[in-house]
């Protein structure tokens, strides 16, 4: 691989595949003498959280599933292939495809509840995103519902105990205590750290937790092994996808003062190269020699490749966030229009670098773990991006009177007038971004709630 396409390579490639081709290298590449990963391994052959990066970066975006995930003996590294289908199905050959609507609705008609107890929680269900997350708080639904706070916080108790574990959490941190409960482990120190510390459980301090709980950094590390069998997202037990990916976030949020700080913390496997392999063989064998110097060469390359990248990533990550500023703190509710053309101007740097360093790269801000191209957004009219668009299309249709839904063709009308530049392709396009059915499957779900 000549030398550019190689550094625009471990610029482009996710963390779980530039880790991959690191291990590739140190079994493929004689100059390389080893490979020291950031990550320990646990007995099952995961990578385990390091002393580098985010713990709950690393937490599987779906978790360990144990009821009905059959796991593949064959994993490659930061990526897991697991069946979607429980054992008793595959056996008997029933291969019925669920969602997690679904599933959810099934739970909700085999409850015994008044009229009103189950409207209530078929209506707070549907604030529940494809990720077994709520997407609201708990007194916004009460207040666009218009139930009571106390009805709604009855609902999403009878949604905690339903399948998938950790359902209708508000936020990471409570669906993972609520597998922790599910499984009965409540007061044990994996269950402690998230609710105590969880802070500095997302930075990593793992020398404090064990100062903070008093144990031993090893009682630390195996506690976050539990915490890692969790699923950060649940609902995606009930996705179609059958290949099942571990999330790195590489640049992580801190909060100054007066703006958000990217940092990049270093979590790639570290190559022990061979510095003077070269000299071992000038006098035996210059053939040798000359084919060990390009050996070592490329080994140097992607050490520095590897630095590269990390300095681009903060450089094009804090521009990112600069540019997103308003957005980050609250001052505005929706994303500004941002072009990858924007972010190369500014950093003097092609639009291709930006497009490698955005591809499949992730941030993590606050504990939310996020896709760093879902800060660049289309415009929209009047300087308004695309995300204002979907923001307001999402209102609209929330404040429906629920005896008339609203049509795509209202919704248009709205947001013409509202100053946006939209079609009726596009709504319909949002709409269903955004998970919500159609105005006939709005009107028959009602109907239903009656």
């Amino acid at each position: 691989m000549p030398e550019q396409r190689l550094r625009s390579e471990i610029l482009r490639l996710p963390a779980h595949e530039l880790i991959g081709l690191l291990h590739a290298e140190a079994g493929q590449n004689p100059a390389v003498e080893d490979v020291v990963d950031k990550f320990l391994e646990t007995e099952e052959g995961n990578p385990e959280i390091g002393d580098s990066g985010s713990m709950e970066s690393e937490l599987s975006v779906t978790g360990e599933e144990r009821e009905a995930g059959e796991r593949s003996e064959a994993r490659g590294r930061g990526i897991e292939n697991r069946s979607r289908y429980t054992k008793s199905e595959i056996q008997s050959g029933v291969f019925e495809q669920k969602n997690l609507s679904d599933v959810i609705q099934q739970q909700i008609e085999a409850l015994e509840l008044k009229p009103r107890a189950r409207a209530v929680v078929a209506g707070v269900a549907a604030y529940i995103e494809p990720t077994g997350l709520l997407s609201s708080a708990l007194p916004e639904i009460a207040a666009a519902e218009k139930y009571s706070l106390e009805e709604v916080e009855r609902a999403v108790k009878l949604l905690h105990g339903f399948e998938p574990s950790g359902l209708a959490a508000v936020d990471v941190r409570e669906c993972l205590m609520l597998q922790l409960e599910r499984r009965k482990e409540r007061g044990t120190l994996a269950y402690r750290i998230l609710d105590t510390a969880y802070d500095a459980f997302c930075r990593f301090d793992k020398k404090y937790l064990a100062g903070k709980f008093r144990v031993k950094l090893a009682d630390i590390e195996n506690a976050i092994g539990e915490i890692r069998t969790l699923s950060l997202k649940p609902g995606y037990k009930y996705s179609t996808g059958a290949d099942i990916q571990y999330i790195t976030a590489e640049i992580m949020v801190t909060k100054a003062v007066d703006r958000f700080k990217a940092e990049v913390p270093d979590i790639f496997p570290e190559l022990i190269i061979d510095r003077d392999i070269v000299k071992k063989y000038t006098k035996a064998d210059k053939n040798a020699a000359k084919t060990a110097g390009k050996h070592l060469k490329r080994a140097l390359l992607i050490e520095q490749a590897i630095l590269t990248r990390r300095a681009m990533m903060k450089r094009i990550g804090q521009e990112i966030l600069d540019s997103q500023s308003d957005y980050l703190t609250g001052k505005s509710p929706d994303l500004k229009p941002l072009k990858y053309s924007e972010i190369a101007a500014r950093q003097k740097c092609s639009v291709s670098t930006v497009s490698r360093i955005v591809k499949e790269k992730y941030v993590n801000l606050e504990g939310n773990v996020l896709p760093l191209r879902d800060f660049f957004t289309g415009e929209a009219g009047s300087g308004k991006s695309t995300h204002a668009v979907r923001n307001r299309l999402k209102e609209l249709i929330s404040a429906e009177d629920k005896a008339r839904p609203v049509t795509d063709e209202w919704v248009l009308k709205e947001l013409l007038s509202a100053g946006f530049n939209v079609s009726i392709r596009a709504v319909t396009k949002y709409r269903t971004q955004l998970g919500i059915p159609p105005v006939k499957k709005r009107r028959a779900a009602y109907k239903k709630l009656k």
